[in-house]
């Protein structure tokens, strides 16, 4: 670790803006950004529920800066966590689906934070991140091991408790000397479906979900791995159709997951590693259950339940709040860069502890993820969605947090307002890199099919 960014990193603690405290000038902290796949912000108390399914993360949340409105810039993994990890919009990256690399000339978080000094580690537990993906860039350890197999297909997994093991494993690696700080992200797969949590979380939340009044509707079984109108065949578990079953079943996960992160953190407490930590927490998307015929699936609609994710940042010195206004997975990079002193370099997210970082208009898309194609412009407490096919164009008005409701009928001149200003941002993410796709077997395509994955996404 080179004095300069010691003494960059006091600097950053010192002055920060949006309510920060003086506080003595720590070492280079430890970094630990969590992950969870497919989690849903409204199923945190931190973000209004009141079922206590996330008494961990709502601690970690009552300790740090909480963003009530941040979005994933795509509804699936392999593009969202690359916006995550590198600052940079799919649109630009050429990250277009499941099957793309990150590009070697972008630079990535891990890359960035090596040079600094700190050493990297990654674990992770969806199938779509493996190393080929080109996430391990910039990792000393990279833990892409699936030991496990999902029930009811023969595809890799690693489920919560064994990513959390492996997690504080890797750090205990890393960790090998004290004057060295780590950078260590954990990625937990649950609760991506099929939704299979141990059975003492599902028993009572599959009653609780089964006495809302459409908990024991029964839903049709789909062919596909769409979930429009029906249940999709890579989430269905044997003859089970209730709405509530697979709700129930979902919410269970949320809570596993939770369990696992608190004793994730609480290891890393024990060890001393959380003193003067920058803690990142954010899911990569949601997931439907059920609002607009959208069946438990996610990567066909840009409704709330699927792109509106939970964020928080805790950083040393840094009093917890809660912020309303928009931000992005593309502004963690930048950041925690500004945070640790540390130069960012192009990036279409911005520094979230800025005075001078104006609250953007974010571009959302469903890039090849969804027939026909749709895009979407958030802009404070409206979305602008556009619905594009070979038939024609469909544009839709929402207030948010409310986006059942079409208003472009009744205010047509905010609509072409609001039209402009996403041809104009839309016009500003060409593709600057060249796509790069991973060389993918027959078998690698079916293991990524059966966890939902359009092909080609």
């Amino acid at each position: 670790m080179t004095r300069r960014v010691v003494a960059l990193w006091a600097i950053a603690t010192l002055i920060g803006t949006f309510g920060c405290n003086e506080v003595e000038t720590p070492d280079s902290p430890n970094v630990f950004l969590i992950t969870v796949d497919t989690l849903r912000a409204d199923r945190l108390g931190a973000y209004g529920s009141g079922r206590a399914l996330t008494p961990g993360l709502d601690r970690l949340a009552a300790e740090s800066v909480v963003f009530e409105n941040a979005y994933a810039p795509v509804p699936y993994t392999v593009p969202s966590v690359s916006g995550l990890l590198t600052g940079r919009h799919p649109f630009v990256t050429g990250v277009m689906g499941n099957f793309d690399i990150v590009p070697d000339a972008v630079p990535t978080l891990a890359e960035r934070l090596r040079e600094a000094g700190w050493r990297t580690g990654a674990v992770v537990s969806n199938f779509a991140l493996r190393r080929t993906s080109g996430f391990n860039r910039g990792f000393d350890a990279y833990d892409d091991q699936f030991t496990q197999l999902e029930l009811n297909r023969e595809h890799p997994e690693r489920t919560a408790q064994k990513t959390r093991e492996a997690a504080l494993a890797v750090f205990d690696e890393l960790k090998r000397e004290d004057v060295v700080p780590v950078f260590l992200w954990a990625h937990f797969q649950d609760p991506h479906g099929p939704y299979t949590p141990p059975e003492y979380y599902r028993d009572a939340l599959v009653e609780e979900a089964r006495s809302a009044a459409d908990g024991r509707r029964s839903l049709p079984m789909s062919r596909t791995v769409s979930g429009i109108g029906g249940i999709p065949d890579y989430q269905q578990l044997g003859d089970e159709r209730e709405v509530g079953f697979y709700r129930g079943s979902y919410d269970a996960e949320v809570a596993f997951v939770d369990a696992e992160i608190s004793a994730l953190l609480e290891g890393l407490q024990s060890r001393g590693a959380l003193d003067n930590a920058i803690v990142v927490f954010a899911s990569d998307h949601g997931e439907g259950l059920g609002e607009d015929d959208y069946w438990f699936a996610h990567g066909e609609t840009l409704g709330e339940p699927v792109v509106r994710i939970p964020l928080m940042i805790r950083a040393p010195g840094r009093k917890s709040e809660r912020r309303r206004d928009t931000a992005s997975l593309l502004d963690v990079k930048p950041t925690l860069l500004s945070l640790l002193g540390i130069t960012m370099t192009s990036s279409e997210g911005r520094d979230l502890f800025s005075r001078s970082a104006a609250e953007p208009a974010l571009v959302l898309s469903t890039l090849v993820g969804s027939n026909p194609a749709r895009y979407a412009l958030v802009t404070g407490d409206e979305k602008y969605v556009v619905l594009s096919s070979s038939t024609g164009i469909v544009e839709r008005l929402h207030r948010l947090p409310d986006d059942s409701t079409d208003l472009s009928h009744e205010q047509p001149g905010r609509l072409d307002e609001l039209r402009r200003e996403f041809q104009k941002i839309r016009g500003t993410l060409g593709r600057a890199f060249k796509s790069q796709r991973q060389t993918v077997s027959e078998v690698e395509r079916e293991r990524l099919r059966a966890l939902g994955y359009i092909e080609d996404q």
